[in-house]
Parts: C-alpha cells; structure tokens; sequence
C-alpha cells in the first residue's frame, strides 16, 4: 500500500557517553496545543504493527511518490517539532495512514 507511512520505535541515544537507552517512542497521538503526546501499547502488544495519529517527523519511511504528493517537507516551517503534526494531518487528508512497526528500531540523540 503506497499511502502508508511506517514509523520505528525510537530509542534514545546520549549525547555525551553515546549509551544506548531503550525507549521505544514510537506510537503517537497529540494534544489539543498540537504536541506529540506518546502513547503507550497495551501489554504484550509489542509485535504487531498499530495504527499511529501522528509521527516523529525525520523517523519514518515512506513511497517517495506519496511523500511528494503530500507536499514534501513544508520549507516554510521555521520550528523543530511541527512536522510530525503537520505530515500527520496531511497524511490522513490525502488517505492514508501511519503505523508503527515496533520491532524496527531507530536510535536517536534528543536535542536538550
């Protein structure tokens, strides 16, 4: 299905020793104020893939065909962190869907 955007569980990686935290980020809804609001799986559900609300925007792969017809990254956006809402919604607009896969991980250094 070319309209569907998978995301990885997100693990965290430390800025100063690189040590490797297992987080599993991955399956996200959001606040009424438009931020990322993590979701937790139901015990034992760690295998298959669930449908998301909305993604870490740089952590995900997609058909690059659906992607551009999404718009692409809006190079107006001037503020980390608003791309995962806004892919979200334009996602869905343009019917498709997010799932999370939780057994792909991608480790990732937080900014502070």
């Amino acid at each position: 299905d070319r309209t569907r955007v998978v995301v990885p569980s997100i693990d965290g990686v430390d800025p100063e020793d690189f040590s490797y935290a297992v987080y599993g980020l991955g399956l996200l809804s959001f606040s009424w104020a438009l931020a990322q609001k993590p979701l937790e799986r139901p015990e034992g559900d760690d295998v298959e893939p669930r449908p998301s609300a909305v993604m870490c925007g740089g952590l995900f792969a997609a058909e690059r065909g659906f992607f551009l017809h999404l718009g692409g990254y809006d190079l107006g956006m001037r503020f980390y962190g608003g791309e995962e809402i806004e892919i979200g919604f334009r996602t869905w607009q343009c019917g498709g869907s997010i799932e999370h896969m939780p057994c792909s991980h991608v480790g990732h250094v937080f900014r502070t």
